[in-house]
């Protein structure tokens, strides 16, 4: 006869041999269950790597990998426990412990949602103060940057910190500032509005806006009435501020179109609406049909956006694509409808989150770009 505890052993399910897979194997089943659900319905989309990160040393591993390969910063709140997180790492890394992480090796890809800049005078031990300095050393080399309007002292506080750690360059003895050792070209700039000048008034923001290559900017259109549908134009006013003049290696810019609707005011961004893509090829190329300048002149995306008449078909060497923003889900999933608008311009649908301002149209563009480029 079976005894109570024989029969419960029975009536458990057999353990999946995980151990006996090669290492290869397991590491890859590990990444892929700790890869972030975005998309999915789950209120946290860091769970499954959080857990996996928990079950053991080498689990940790693999699966810490996939949780900082996208940073998800939603609020302060999350900007503020991120930095704990790598003042955290930076101890670690003095005592050798070997939980250590240099999370400016993993990260890739970054959105900074809103969050509130510190008083000037904030001590150092009150809970609002931002260590700007470790939170940069990490923004500065990911591939992908997002900013929300109200982040934006993320940025020039940062440069901030870089200039007073001025460096002596080896080659003329001149003292330089650390920022040349900024690495992220990809940028997304998102909110009701943005201001140039913090960036465009300084050597170092100058600098960082001469780094960028690939721009998006998702921006509220509430600079001017609309009347009726025919009489709009596609472009939104704020686009005539871009510093296009000081971006002298970008060759990718993304930008919210002004489209009418019965209902919609004109302060708001509604899904479904548009974006607009420009890739102008940095390098000369010349065909039987397209002749483009060896000139790089990033000013260019003004005046096809601006200036011309039709700003998708501007026909000057450069191409354009329009992108179909819709839906509802949190992050973007791009899918090519296959339509063709004239003049060589496809339709792209683009789901994103509206209205609130998440990372998922900033992750994203990393994808659109990789399916309009063709270099």
């Amino acid at each position: 006869m079976t005894s109570p505890q024989e029969s419960r052993v029975e009536s458990l399910p057999a353990c999946f041999p995980f151990d006996r897979l090669s290492t290869e194997l397991a590491v890859e089943i590990i990444r892929f269950t700790s890869a972030p659900d975005f998309a999915g319905s789950s209120s946290n989309s860091y769970l499954n790597a959080v857990t996996m990160c928990l079950v053991s040393y080498a689990v940790r591993q693999a699966a810490i990998l996939e949780l900082l390969d996208t940073v998800l910063l939603s609020d302060g709140r999350n900007v503020h426990a991120f930095i704990r997180a790598i003042l955290m790492q930076r101890d670690h890394r003095l005592t050798g412990s070997r939980l250590a992480v240099d999370y400016s090796m993993h990260i890739r890809r970054m959105w900074c949602g809103t969050c509130s800049e510190a008083l000037v005078d904030e001590p150092r031990d009150s809970p609002s103060w931002l260590d700007y300095g470790a939170l940069w050393g990490v923004m500065r080399n990911v591939e992908h940057l997002g900013i929300h309007y109200q982040s934006l002292h993320l940025i020039y506080n940062g440069l901030a910190t870089e200039v007073d750690m001025m460096e002596v360059d080896e080659v003329d003895g001149k003292s330089i500032s650390s920022t040349s050792r900024w690495k992220c070209r990809k940028i997304t700039f998102a909110g009701d509005y943005w201001r140039w000048k913090p960036l465009t008034s300084t050597k170092e923001g100058s600098a960082f806006l001469a780094n960028i290559t690939h721009l998006v900017l998702w921006m509220r259109d509430h600079s001017h009435k609309r009347k009726s549908a025919s009489t709009i134009k596609v472009t939104p006013r704020w686009m005539e501020n871009v510093p296009f003049e000081m971006m002298r290696n970008l060759t990718d810019v993304g930008f919210v179109l002004s489209i009418s609707r019965e209902g919609v005011t004109s302060s708001s961004i509604m899904a479904p609406t548009q974006m607009l893509v420009y890739h102008q090829p940095k390098r000369s190329s010349a065909s039987a049909s397209v002749s483009v300048s060896s000139e790089h002149d990033p000013v260019i995306f003004r005046r096809w956006a601006v200036d011309d008449m039709d700003p998708v078909s501007h026909g000057l060497g450069g191409w354009s694509k329009r992108i179909l923003l819709g839906g509802s889900t949190e992050t973007g999933r791009v899918s090519s409808e296959g339509d063709v608008c004239g003049g060589g311009v496809s339709l792209v649908r683009f789901q994103v989150g509206v209205p609130s301002w998440n990372g998922g149209y900033a992750m994203d563009f990393d994808y659109i770009i990789k399916q309009i480029n063709p270099f």
